[in-house]
């Protein structure tokens, strides 16, 4: 009866590990990010998109449990420095950002991030040089607010929540330029039936990727396992970056 005990208080800690294990893979990770057509958006019920469908095989071959949806982005960003177990799909990854989140990968190509303007607008990158007061609309949040927020300048800054939005600003004249990376501005203007022609590049500003992140709350377990999932799959050459 003796040795029996004192198996069992031997076992007792990998019995707790094991049911920690179990506990673990019960964990359902909320993924989310806003509709950044052509990269993760909604169409009719659908999810679709380049960086969704490298999430969703990522979290796939980690064989953790996810949830999916889409909402605005200055809530996807307020609610990633808060709530644990969520995971990002489509954030850029910027200086600033870096120590706010946990990075796992990756789902964009280093993109363009330029100044536009109306095709018949009169400013040139001259004067944005110059310090113009010029309006300018970003998607609330994201990091062409961040980079507006972080200089000096005498712009007028507009906040929406959506690349249709900030678009139909532009062509209806009420803000003199937009932050747009140039993929998202094709795509917008071909969904709006517009043609590309209808805005002109002022300025280049930076180069920037969007990534996988989980909040600072997730578990490192969880996030290694995730990362670890990202690395397969690139090995084995299934991460398309768009």
């Amino acid at each position: 009866m003796l040795n029996n005990i004192k198996i069992i208080v031997l076992l007792l800690p990998l019995m707790m590990a094991a049911l920690s294990v179990r506990a673990g893979s019960a964990t359902i990770i909320e993924m989310t990010s806003n509709n950044w057509f052509p990269y993760a958006y909604s169409d009719n019920g659908k999810h679709k998109g380049s960086a969704y469908e490298i999430a969703k095989a990522v979290m796939e071959r980690s064989g953790l449990d996810y949830s999916y949806s889409t909402r605005p982005f200055a809530r996807v960003y307020s609610e990633g420095l808060s709530k644990k177990n969520y995971l990002m799909i489509c954030i850029g990854r910027t200086p600033y950002r870096e120590n706010l989140f946990k990075w796992v990968g990756p789902t964009t190509k280093h993109n363009a991030i330029k100044f536009y303007a109306h095709e018949n607008s009169l400013i040139n990158a001259a004067a944005l040089s110059n310090g113009g007061s010029f309006s300018v609309a970003v998607i609330n949040y994201a990091y062409s607010d961040e980079y507006l927020t972080s200089l000096e300048h005498n712009y007028k800054i507009i906040r929406v929540g959506t690349t249709e939005q900030l678009v139909k600003l532009v062509l209806n004249g009420r803000v003199d330029l937009v932050i747009m990376q140039e993929n998202i501005l094709k795509a917008t203007l071909h969904k709006l039936d517009y043609p590309l022609s209808s805005f002109k590049e002022i300025k280049p500003i930076f180069l920037i990727s969007e990534y996988m992140a989980f909040s600072l709350q997730t578990p490192d377990a969880v996030v290694d396992k995730v990362r670890q999932s990202y690395d397969k799959l690139q090995r084995e050459g299934k991460i398309a970056l768009q």
